[in-house]
C-alpha cells in the first residue's frame, strides 16, 4: 500500500495526499470548474450529440432519431400546454431540450414535455386518475364554499 507525503500513515489518494487534504487542495483550486468548462465546450457538436443519443437510448430505447422525429411531429412544443421549453441549465444558460415523458411501469415513451408539465404529470401520476378527477373538481367548484362551513366545525377545528 502507498502513503501519502502528507500523513505518513494515511491512504495515498491523489497528488501525494491522503482523502482530506486532496478535497482541501481541490477546493483551493479557483480554476478548477473553469477548467472543466473549457474541456466540455471543446468537444464537438458530434460528440455531444453522440453523447445525448447513448443517454436517450440507455434511458429510453429510443434513439436521437426518433427524439427528433418526435420533437418535429410536436411543432417543437410541449405536448400537454404547447409552449417552447423555458427552463435554463442555470442562470444565463442555455434553455434546455423538451423532456421525454414515459411511462414508468411500461418504460413506453409518450411524448416530449417541458419542465412545467413534466414535473407535473410526475406529481400526478403519484396520485392517481381518480384524485385528479377530484382535483379538477375541486378547483372548477372554487374549492371549499365558506358557506357551506358551518360554525360549530370552525369551532371545533380552533379547539385542537
Amino acid at each position: 500500500m502507498r502513503f501519502a507525503n502528507c500523513h505518513k500513515t494515511r491512504k495515498h489518494l491523489g497528488r501525494g495526499f491522503c482523502k482530506q487534504c486532496y478535497g482541501k487542495w481541490l477546493r483551493k483550486r479557483p480554476h478548477t470548474k473553469e477548467l472543466a468548462r473549457r474541456r466540455l465546450l471543446r468537444r464537438g457538436s458530434d460528440e455531444k450529440r453522440k453523447a445525448k443519443n447513448h443517454m436517450l437510448r440507455w434511458f429510453y430505447g429510443i434513439t436521437i432519431e426518433q427524439y427528433e422525429a418526435l420533437l418535429m411531429l410536436q411543432n417543437g412544443v410541449c405536448a400537454i400546454c404547447g409552449k417552447l421549453e423555458t427552463a435554463l441549465f442555470k442562470p444565463g444558460g442555455s434553455i434546455r431540450a423538451l423532456s421525454v415523458d414515459h411511462n414508468h411501469r411500461t418504460n413506453k415513451v409518450r411524448g416530449l414535455l417541458c419542465g412545467h408539465c413534466n414535473s407535473s404529470v410526475g406529481h400526478l401520476e403519484k396520485i392517481g386518475i381518480v384524485n385528479l378527477y377530484k382535483i379538477v373538481d375541486y378547483l372548477q367548484e372554487g374549492g371549499i364554499k365558506a358557506s357551506a362551513i358551518d360554525e360549530d366545525a370552525v369551532l371545533r377545528i380552533n379547539e385542537t
